[in-house]
């Protein structure tokens, strides 16, 4: 029967692609087949060639075995370094929560950790890294599959909102000091 040939393709094509080797973990045929919808990238699946991007892995898979170049190579070189950042710029967000939460006590800690993000922004966290189509691509996949956009947006808020609490602390700290500077001068001037 065609449609359990298909069931039985998606549970393996998950099953690849998320690296769930104990049997497939989703049960449920319409959120399997999103799923593999939302992770597998199609451009080459009419030659026989399918690569599937989770926040687990990246994986190609081609039965083109005359002509395997043209994902093989690109994969091999390009793709590879793509994960490697991608993996970086992942790594580097974790570590940029720690910081903001380790610098929640003093100003000077806050604007170290925002000097460090721009750098991080500027150095690593790249938005295009190739002029090729296909892999503009998979990028995009990846920053998408790790998160990477969500986090930095996330990292950007916090950084923003600890400035703010400590420019209000700080505002804060500033009125009672004219308060009581205030007092003084009137308590000085009623003496006079």
């Amino acid at each position: 029967k065609a449609s359990d040939a298909a069931d039985n393709l998606a549970k393996q094509l998950y099953e690849l692609i998320f690296i769930d080797g104990n049997g497939t973990s989703c049960l449920n045929r319409q959120m399997l087949r999103d799923l593999l919808d939302d992770h597998i990238y199609a451009r080459w699946l009419e030659y026989g060639t399918i690569t599937g991007i989770t926040e687990y892995s990246m994986i190609t898979a081609t039965t083109a075995l005359e002509e395997p170049a043209y994902t093989a190579t690109p994969f091999l070189t390009e793709y590879i370094e793509m994960i490697f950042l991608a993996i970086a710029q992942r790594a580097s967000l974790l570590v940029f929560e720690r910081l903001i939460s380790d610098s929640a006590q003093g100003k000077q800690k806050i604007i170290d950790v925002q000097q460090k993000y721009i750098q991080f922004q500027s150095q690593l966290l790249l938005q295009e890294i190739t002029p090729e189509q296909q892999g503009i691509e998979l990028y995009d996949e990846l920053l998408e599959s790790l998160f990477i956009e969500k986090e930095s947006a996330q990292i950007e808020n916090q950084i923003a909102a600890l400035f703010d609490r400590k420019n209000y602390e700080n505002d804060k700290n500033e009125s009672w000091i004219l308060f009581i500077l205030a007092i003084l001068g009137v308590a000085e001037a009623v003496e006079i």
